[in-house]
């Protein structure tokens, strides 16, 4: 048995990971799993850690292999672990819910707000970029024997499930019919159009700021005619354009990618009665714009989204079975472990169009 593997290791900011060989994870204990890593998404919250950006937020200790979006094939497992779970069975990772202690949050299952959270790849413990995955407990894996694409699965773990956790945040403010904005079409704001369309059946209203991300869009989730995809870049008054597309009405979601402050107080003013602002981009913090009597008056409301549950991504799994969602069109590129670098400075530039994953054959 081979007691190595294949790794794309972080050892100095800004500086190119390097492919090493490491030693293989091993199960050390009941419940444990290792996976054998079948895709691996390549996140902009990636490039943060690469760029020494995210330090101020995570407990980051170099040298660290990346990668918090897996999927992949159950290769050992420690005594305890179910037969659903017996080696061979494909599975999705859930990377956000990896936690050092049970507290309320892990009982309530938002397990990705846990006070003492072990992210691979993110935080100490050792991420996907890799050929194998140490998870610590089964109950953050979910069986994917159903899903076609494996690979392309993966990025159910981190960009379609943050997506997921920010369209259900809107459900209950949304009815058929209503208009619900997706601001940065990147590869979680794929996934948001298309739930917001197949999900929420409402009415899209995308922007960006690349008429290239609008046309893949389009692509994506083929919209229809009261749908209106918006460069943002090119209209001389964005305020203006989404009122006009819904008829004077407005939103009644805004589901925000990007978050840029700059902009956030154009969606808060063409936000509905009784709609909600959901902030997801981490572009800048709210300041001083937040329009108080604005909330007040209209009964608004302004939430944010970390990542998502595994339950979350158990009941995305069961969507993308039935089609709701098309995950594997947002993959523009499946790359070798070799290209890794490449694939971070194209995404840092902004050049990339959906999702690119890392596969591993």
């Amino acid at each position: 048995m081979n007691e190595t593997m294949r790794a794309a290791v972080l050892k100095e900011y800004l500086s190119p990971l390097s492919i090493e060989e490491v030693p293989r994870p091993r199960v050390k204990g009941p419940n444990e799993v290792v996976v054998k890593i079948a895709g691996s998404g390549v996140c902009h919250t990636d490039v943060h850690v690469w760029r020494g950006e995210a330090e101020a937020v995570l407990d980051i200790k170099l040298p660290l292999i990346l990668g918090h979006e897996p999927s992949g094939i159950v290769y050992e497992v420690g005594e305890g672990v179910p037969e659903r779970l017996r080696p061979g069975t494909p599975v999705l990772v859930c990377a956000s819910s990896f936690c050092g202690e049970e507290d309320e949050y892990t009982l309530t299952g938002d397990t990705q707000l846990c006070d003492k959270p072990e992210w691979p790849g993110l935080s100490w413990r050792q991420g996907a970029y890799a050929e194998y995955l140490h998870v610590p407990h089964y109950k953050y894996l979910i069986p994917a024997s159903e899903l076609d694409d494996l690979e392309a699965a993966s990025l159910l773990t981190d960009a379609g499930v943050t997506a997921y956790r920010a369209v259900k945040k809107a459900a209950d403010r949304v009815k058929p019919d209503d208009y619900v904005a997706i601001v940065g079409l990147g590869g979680v704001g794929l996934f948001a159009l298309q739930l917001a369309k197949n999900y929420l059946h409402s009415n899209v209203i995308g922007v960006d700021v690349s008429d290239e991300k609008l046309d893949f869009a389009a692509r994506i989730v083929k919209p229809g005619p009261q749908d209106h995809l918006i460069n943002a870049r090119k209209t001389s008054n964005l305020e203006d354009e989404i009122l006009k597309a819904t008829g004077g009405k407005g939103v009644k979601a805004v589901l925000d990618f990007v978050g840029l402050e700059s902009e956030m107080e154009v969606y808060l003013r063409v936000l509905a009665k009784k709609g909600i602002y959901v902030v997801v981009g981490l572009g800048s913090p709210f300041g001083s714009q937040v329009p108080s009597l604005h909330l007040i008056l209209g009964e608004r409301s302004i939430t944010g989204v970390l990542w998502g549950s595994c339950n979350d991504v158990r009941e995305l799994s069961l969507l993308a079975k039935k089609g709701v969602v098309d995950y594997s069109s947002i993959v523009t590129a499946r790359i070798r472990l070799d290209d890794v670098n490449e694939a971070l400075e194209k995404l840092d530039r902004g050049e990339v169009l959906g999702r690119q994953v890392i596969v591993f054959k």
